[in-house]
């Protein structure tokens, strides 16, 4: 069955520029949202940059092993790629970008991959396209931040499985679509901000959100942005907030280091070491995430954030 994935975004640069980029797989690995999810996987490049037959490989443990070939090139327009996944199943996809000046100094970027599904993937067609245009979306993102800035404004780091004390957190649960999220969650948080400020919440130690539902293929989820506590603390909430308790627990961490936008980054990480780790997570504790330092106001850079996915 056909896999046909298309997304796009502007970018404030001229197609020469971009095209420089996007036909160099030599720096494929800035701005990958592969790459970006294990940094350490292991890559070689041959041949020369805007050149037919230029390759990369990449080998590992989490995210597979492959081979991504410059099929085809026309300057400054299109850029087409032959994309071979060696492991963990074989499959080959053709992928384009094609790249328009769009006017007033901005550039089009659209990414295409068109491949087959294997057979034993075909009743989970909805979610693997739901997933990749995600994964596609995270590029892109980078991409614009690259070709803009000449860097990514962000970095994951994967941590490992540590040891988390029990707490407990105060919020409201909330649910909307995935793209007014963000938005929604500040709103949350300058109420909540507003509140404590009268009194209302005791002040908390931490503050971050619960992902109570994430569900990437209908776009829509329900999160819950939550002041920390230590266990046993006295908490002083308004009566429309909840309070919940949650005993100690193992987790595996990501840091995210930088652009609070680019927090899709480690949170695909910490997925993709579920999976490639075989570790089971947790059905009574919720994923969650504290914010080290609150993303508002803070220049990007300073910004730190931490991923907890608890697990059995």
């Amino acid at each position: 069955m056909k896999l046909h994935i298309e997304r796009n975004i502007s970018i404030n640069k001229s197609t020469a520029e971009v095209y420089a980029i996007i036909s160099d797989l030599g720096q494929w690995n800035t701005w990958s949202p592969w790459v970006r999810i294990e940094p350490t996987v292991k890559t070689l490049v041959t041949g020369k940059a805007q050149q037919v037959g230029q390759y990369l490989t990449w080998d590992g443990e989490v995210i597979g092993s492959g081979k991504m070939t410059l099929a085809e090139l026309t300057p400054n327009q299109i850029v087409k790629n032959k994309l071979e996944f060696l492991a963990p199943w074989k499959s080959v996809s053709n992928v384009t970008f094609t790249i328009d000046d769009v006017g007033f100094g901005q550039t089009k970027v659209t990414w295409i991959m068109e491949g087959n599904i294997p057979f034993f993937m075909i009743f989970f067609k909805k979610m693997m396209t739901a997933f990749m245009s995600y994964d596609f979306d995270r590029g892109l993102k980078m991409l614009k931040e690259y070709a803009e800035t000449g860097k990514v404004l962000s970095e994951s780091v994967y941590k490992g499985q540590l040891p988390q004390s029990g707490f407990q957190v105060v919020g409201k649960k909330t649910s909307c679509t995935i793209s007014d999220m963000p938005q929604r969650m500040q709103a949350d948080f300058v109420h909540m901000t507003e509140l404590m400020k009268k009194g209302e919440f005791t002040p908390p130690n931490k503050a971050g959100a619960f992902y109570n539902k994430f569900d990437i293929p209908k776009g829509v989820c329900e999160y819950t942005a939550a002041y920390f506590y230590d266990s046993g603390q006295y908490v002083k909430a308004p009566p429309d907030f909840s309070i919940q308790k949650y005993s100690e627990h193992k987790a595996l961490v990501v840091d995210h280091l930088g652009a609070y936008k680019n927090l899709g980054n480690p949170w695909s990480m910490a997925m993709a070491y579920l999976r490639g780790k075989k570790m089971k997570a947790r059905k009574d504790i919720p994923v969650y995430e504290i914010y080290i330092t609150m993303p508002d106001g803070r220049a990007e850079k300073d910004i730190h954030t931490q991923i907890f996915m608890p697990i059995k």
